[in-house]
């Protein structure tokens, strides 16, 4: 009788068991979701006044200039613009993004890497030229 009150009762505790194993989401995530949204500001070093806000999210890059204004431009990864420049992902993981730019037949790859604490996003491009962005909480401010 014991035997059989104790195989109804597991059979009870498994079936009433959450199947949460199947939603494990890691909580570190990639790069496009982890920064989706977040404001890089990158100052030119040659001058000061001349300024590049990067956006970024699962779908498309956003870019600002303060050049004329505050120009907002946004690129779907793996779609032309109306300039024939075409932005692709080509690694995409925690604190690490890697894009193609491709116009014509030029191709640069850009390596994209976050601080520890997250607030400085780090990018090196194909020619060995390296730049730094912070993050900030709007664009052309």
């Amino acid at each position: 009788m014991k035997k059989s009150i104790l195989l109804i009762l597991s059979f009870f505790i498994v079936s009433c068991s959450s199947d949460s194993y199947d939603e494990i989401v890691d909580p570190t995530g990639n790069f496009l979701d982890v920064y989706n949204g977040v404001i890089w500001k990158t100052t030119s070093l040659s001058n000061p006044d001349d300024n590049q806000w990067f956006v970024f999210s699962p779908k498309s890059m956003i870019t600002y200039e303060n050049e004329s204004g505050c120009t907002k431009v946004t690129d779907l990864w793996g779609v032309a613009n109306g300039e024939g420049e075409t932005k692709s992902v080509l690694e995409n993981s925690i604190n690490l993004l890697k894009i193609e730019i491709k116009s014509g037949s030029n191709s640069f790859i850009y390596t994209l890497t976050v601080s520890e604490n997250g607030d400085v996003l780090s990018s090196k491009d194909s020619m060995g030229t390296k730049e730094i962005s912070n993050r900030v909480s709007e664009p052309c401010k």
